[in-house]
C-alpha cells in the first residue's frame, strides 16, 4: 500500500540547486525526464532548483529518486518536503 501524503505537504526530488541558471539548465538538459527549474529567494540570492514533483506519495518520491540516481550515477539528489 502507498502511504498518502497530507494535502498541505508536497514532496519533490531535488537534483541540484544553483545560483547560476545556466548550470541548472545544463543539469536539467543532461538528465531529461520530467525535471523542472523552480526558484527560491534565500539571503538576497536567487537559487535555481532542478527538481521533479510534486509527488503524491513517499513511495512515488522513492521511485523517482531511484530513477534519477540511476540516470545521474553518483548524485546529490534528495527528497525534499515542503
Amino acid at each position: 500500500d502507498q502511504v498518502p501524503v497530507p494535502a498541505v505537504t508536497r514532496l519533490y526530488v531535488q537534483v541540484g540547486a544553483f545560483s547560476n541558471i545556466a548550470n541548472a539548465r545544463r543539469l536539467m538538459n543532461s538528465l531529461g525526464g520530467d525535471l523542472q527549474i523552480s526558484t527560491l529567494q534565500r539571503g538576497g540570492q536567487t537559487l535555481y532548483r532542478v527538481r521533479t514533483g510534486p509527488l503524491t506519495s513517499v513511495e512515488d518520491a522513492d521511485a523517482a529518486l531511484g530513477r534519477i540516481n540511476s540516470q545521474a550515477g553518483a548524485s546529490d539528489a534528495r527528497i525534499v518536503v515542503e
